[in-house]
């Protein structure tokens, strides 16, 4: 059994045009092409403006406790 264990996971993304970002999520691969991905856990945010070569570092951490 696991118990107070955290999990983190950092993805920094650099942009190629002006946008505005509004979510963000961890998927159960890194393959964009599988069209089976499955999400295990989004953010939905304000939108956030970014401009060319603009980067964002997202962070995503969850803790699994003994209950």
């Amino acid at each position: 059994m696991i118990t107070n264990h955290t999990h983190q996971v950092v993805g920094t993304l650099t942009y190629a045009s002006t946008q505005t970002i509004t979510n963000s999520g961890v998927f159960d691969t890194d393959d964009t092409t599988d069209a089976n991905d499955k999400i295990l856990m989004k953010d939905s945010f304000t939108g956030s403006g970014v401009d060319s070569n603009d980067a964002i570092q997202f962070t995503f951490r969850w803790r699994i406790n003994n209950s």
